[in-house]
């Protein structure tokens, strides 16, 4: 389950790409009550555009929010879709469904394999992580799709991005000009026209760390950064823990990794003290102000750490 905050219609709720449901839906707080509400109204799988009574959905993966308050969706059909709240619609604006391929170009013109994440930038340009296609594309405000990242054959996992390949990326956030993008074994950050290895599950696994470290070992799912822009916070599905690391690190990347929530290797569903929760296949993260939400994949639940600012600097 993708999960996104949204803070321009609806402040502060969790919409949430119910994959195994087709549906989009809406968690919203109001005091000690929580409401949850499915934006699709229509409960069967497909791939149809028009009012949302009527308009219906093939495995979204993953949910943004742009300026306006819309919705983003990813679907595994090979396209990109909005729900445009404001008109009560469902168009697809990028790719066309169930066919797949690598083209750039305008809305339906453009292919895309297996979008598994989108986020939306400041100017409300929106990324994918093309998985299929092991790229990250962009679709400009115009409709214009192009590739960013991962069009080199044989090239590094670090360093300007016109050399760099990715190996089975997964999700993707921004903050500003910069990205973070998970793959099955690293998290980079892209800033300035550069990746960086933020976490390398590869590099020094066996190796100790220096004191109050953690071990992962990946698939790593959707990365945030905290309020500072200091930390980056993402879950490991193999080891069930949510894990953060300083966006200053040095080389090996690995030995750096701290843990917010949850243990090494031990699975379950378990509310209370980070230090003593369980999760289980935790994939998604999203960050409103001092809260983190946490899509609990294998628990079928959103999950929520309180007061992280405060965790994160323990």
């Amino acid at each position: 389950m993708g999960i996104a905050i949204d803070n321009v219609k609806f402040q502060g709720s969790v919409v949430v790409a119910d994959q195994t449901n087709d549906a989009i839906r809406r968690i919203t707080h109001s005091g000690a009550n929580t409401t949850v509400e499915s934006i699709s109204r229509v409960p069967q799988r497909g791939i149809i555009d028009g009012p949302l009574d009527v308009a219906v959905f093939s495995r979204p993966r993953s949910v943004a929010v742009d300026s306006r308050g819309d919705i983003i969706v990813a679907e595994q059909s090979n396209c990109i879709r909005k729900i445009d709240l404001t008109a009560g619609r469902v168009l697809t604006i990028a790719g066309k469904p169930q066919l797949s391929g690598k083209l750039d170009g305008v809305g339906e013109n453009a292919l895309f394999h297996g979008p598994s994440s989108v986020c939306v930038g400041p100017d409300d340009s929106i990324f994918v992580v093309d998985s299929g296609n092991k790229s990250i594309r962009k679709i400009a405000p115009n409709g214009a799709v192009s590739t960013i990242i991962g069009d080199v054959p044989f090239g590094d996992r670090s360093g300007p991005i016109s050399a760099v390949n990715l190996d089975s990326p997964q999700a993707i956030h921004v903050s500003g000009d910069d990205l973070l993008i998970s793959q099955a074994h690293t998290i980079s950050l892209v800033h300035n026209g550069n990746v960086k290895l933020l976490v390398d599950s590869d590099t020094g696994r066996d190796a100790p760390g220096p004191s109050g470290t953690t071990k992962v070992v990946g698939s790593f799912g959707a990365p945030v950064f905290d309020a500072t822009g200091q930390f980056v916070i993402f879950p490991d599905l193999f080891t069930h823990q949510i894990c953060y690391v300083s966006v200053d690190i040095d080389y090996p990347p690995n030995c750096h990794v701290k843990l917010l929530a949850g243990k090494l290797n031990k699975y379950g569903r378990v509310d209370g003290p980070p230090s003593e929760s369980r999760f289980s296949k935790p994939f998604a993260l999203a960050r409103s102000a001092n809260t983190l939400y946490i899509s609990d994949n294998y628990n079928h639940c959103i999950r929520a750490i309180n007061d992280i600012n405060h965790l994160l600097r323990l």
